[in-house]
C-alpha cells in the first residue's frame, strides 16, 4: 500500500511539473500569473473558485486587461472581461455547446448506470433533453399554469410577515426568502399543494439543498485532483453517498406521483408531469433531470431575492418608484398576472440591476467548438473559455458609475443593455439557463408583494459584501425592517 502511493505521488508531482512548464505557460500568448513550482495553476484554481471569488477575478482584470488565463494540471482556462469578446464566445460555442466539464457528476452517474442528464450531456443527446425539458420550463403557456401557485405563496409569505413589521422587529431574510423558495419551487417543481404536504416538503428540500452545498464543497476537492486519484479521496466516497441520499429522496416523489389515480394526474400541472409525461423522456431520464432542476433552482433564486431585497433597503427612492408602479397596475389590472408582469417595467428594471450587480453564476464558460481570435489572441478548438458576470456588470464603459445601484438605467434604450441582458444573468447561447423564466416569475412575485405592502429599511450601515459558496451569495446576514404601508 504504501508503494502505491509513493507512485500515485510521483505521478501526481510529474503532472504537476508537466503543468507548469508546458501547459501552464503563455505559448499563445495570453497573460498567465505564474503558478507555483510543481503544482502549476492549483493555487490559481483554488483562489479562482474560493470565497473571494468575484475580487480575485476583478484583480485579474485590473492586472492582465480583458483576458488572462491559468492552468491546472493538464488543462487551462481562459478568462474574458468585456461583454464583445463574451459575444465572441458566443459564436464559438457550436451547435451543440459544451461548457465546463462536470467530471464527478459524469464519473458518479456512469458509475451507478445512471443517465448524465441534461446538465452533463453533449451533442445529440443534450439537444434531444434540451428540447423536450424546455417545453415544461419555457412555454408561456407551462409558465402561466404556474404562475398562480407562486403568486400565492408570495403573497402568504409577505401576509405573515405582518406581526413583524408591526412590533418593527429586525428581520433575518434568509430564512424567509428560504422558505418562500421552498415553498414555490415545490409547487412548480414536483406539484405540490396544500398544508398537509408543507412540513414534509419543506424538510425534503431543505435536506436536498443543503447536502448540495456540502457536495460543492468536495466537487472543489475532486476538481484539482487527478481522477486516478479520487478512489483515495474520501471527498470522492462523501461525494457519492450524498447523490445516492439525493436521488432517494426524489425518488419518493415520482413515485408518490405515479401512484395517484389518472384523473387526479391530470390535474397536476407541474415541471415532473411534464417530463414523465414526455414520449422522448425516459423515467430515469426524468428522475435526474428533476434532481438537478430541483438543485439549481433554490439557491441561485433565493440569493436573486436576498441581493434584490438587500439593494431595496438601501435606496427609499427606488422603493417609492416601484410602489407608485404597482399601485397603478393594481388600480388597472385588480391581481397580479403572468401576462401582466410585461406592464412592471421598473419592477424588471429592479431585478435586473440587482442582477448585475450581484450575479449569482458568476462566470459562464464553454468549450470551443471552433477556433476563435479574441483580443488578438488565437484560442484553439477544444480550448475552455469562460466569461466573468461580476467583471463584466461592472463595466464602467457599459454602466455609468458601475458600483451605484440604479434601475432607471434598464429604461433606456440601449442595444448594449439589451445583448448584457440576454447574455449575461442567465448565461449565453443555446445552453443558457433553462430556467430562467421560472426564476423571473418566483424572483417577481415576491418582490411585489413585499413592496407591495411594506417599505424596507436597512438595520446596519455596514455593507453586504458576497462570498462565493457553490454561487455568489450574501457574505453577511440581510436583516431588515418592515414598516406596513
Amino acid at each position: 500500500m504504501l508503494a502505491l502511493m509513493i507512485i500515485l505521488l510521483l505521478v501526481f508531482i510529474f503532472a504537476g511539473i508537466y503543468s507548469c512548464y508546458f501547459i501552464n505557460g503563455t505559448q499563445n500568448g495570453i497573460p498567465t500569473p505564474k503558478g507555483l513550482p510543481i503544482l502549476g495553476g492549483i493555487s490559481e484554481f483554488l483562489s479562482v473558485f474560493g470565497p473571494a471569488a468575484h475580487k480575485v477575478l476583478m484583480s485579474r482584470f485590473w492586472q492582465f486587461g480583458p483576458i488572462y488565463q491559468f492552468g491546472v494540471l493538464k488543462s487551462k482556462m481562459v478568462f474574458l472581461f468585456t461583454l464583445k469578446d463574451l459575444i465572441k464566445l458566443k459564436k464559438a460555442e457550436g451547435f451543440y455547446p459544451v461548457h465546463l466539464d462536470f467530471k464527478h457528476l459524469r464519473r458518479y452517474r456512469t458509475s451507478r448506470d445512471l443517465p448524465l442528464g441534461l446538465l452533463v450531456s453533449t451533442g445529440e443527446d443534450w439537444l434531444r433533453q434540451r428540447k423536450h425539458i424546455g417545453k415544461a420550463l419555457l412555454s408561456s403557456s407551462s409558465l402561466k399554469c404556474y404562475f398562480e401557485g407562486v403568486d400565492m405563496v408570495a403573497k402568504k409569505v409577505a401576509e405573515d410577515l405582518s406581526e413583524s413589521a408591526s412590533e418593527s422587529r429586525p428581520i433575518e431574510m434568509e430564512s424567509i426568502v428560504g422558505h418562500y423558495v421552498l415553498l414555490a419551487m415545490a409547487r412548480v417543481m414536483m406539484g405540490y399543494e396544500g398544508d398537509e404536504q408543507e412540513e414534509q416538503t419543506v424538510h425534503d428540500f431543505t435536506s436536498i439543498i443543503t447536502t448540495a452545498r456540502e457536495n460543492f464543497k468536495d466537487a472543489r476537492i475532486l476538481l484539482s485532483t487527478p481522477t486516478f486519484l479520487w478512489p483515495f479521496v474520501k471527498a470522492w466516497r462523501r461525494h457519492s453517498g450524498r447523490w445516492d441520499h439525493l436521488l432517494r429522496t426524489t425518488k419518493r416523489y415520482i413515485e408518490n406521483y405515479l401512484s395517484r389515480d389518472s384523473t387526479e394526474v391530470e390535474e397536476i400541472s407541474c415541471v415532473l408531469s411534464h417530463l414523465l409525461k414526455s414520449p422522448e423522456l425516459t423515467l430515469p431520464e426524468a428522475h435526474i433531470n428533476i434532481t438537478d432542476l430541483v438543485l439549481a433552482s433554490i439557491d441561485t433564486t433565493s440569493s436573486s431575492i436576498l441581493w434584490c431585497v438587500y439593494e431595496l433597503s438601501l435606496s427609499s427612492k427606488t422603493q417609492h418608484t416601484l410602489f407608485l408602479e404597482i399601485k397603478d397596475f393594481l388600480e388597472a389590472h385588480g391581481t397580479p398576472s403572468f401576462s401582466g408582469l410585461q406592464d412592471l417595467p421598473y419592477l424588471k428594471a429592479v431585478l435586473k440591476e440587482s442582477q448585475r450587480l450581484h450575479p449569482v453564476g458568476f462566470f459562464v464558460s464553454r468549450i470551443l467548438q471552433e477556433s476563435s481570435t479574441i483580443q488578438g489572441y488565437h484560442i484553439d478548438t477544444g480550448s475552455h473559455v469562460a466569461g466573468s458576470m461580476y467583471v463584466i456588470g461592472r463595466d464602467s464603459s457599459l454602466f455609468p458609475q458601475p458600483d451605484v445601484f440604479n434601475p432607471d438605467r434598464w429604461l433606456e434604450d440601449n442595444s448594449d443593455l439589451e445583448t448584457f441582458t440576454n447574455n449575461v444573468p442567465f448565461g449565453l447561447g443555446r445552453r443558457m439557463c433553462i430556467g430562467r423564466r421560472v426564476a423571473e416569475i418566483v424572483m417577481s412575485c415576491f418582490i411585489f408583494h413585499l413592496v407591495k405592502s411594506y417599505r424596507i429599511e436597512t438595520v446596519s450601515d455596514e455593507p453586504v459584501e458576497p462570498t462565493f459558496r457553490l454561487l455568489m451569495v450574501p457574505g453577511q446576514p440581510v436583516i431588515i425592517r418592515l414598516k406596513s404601508r
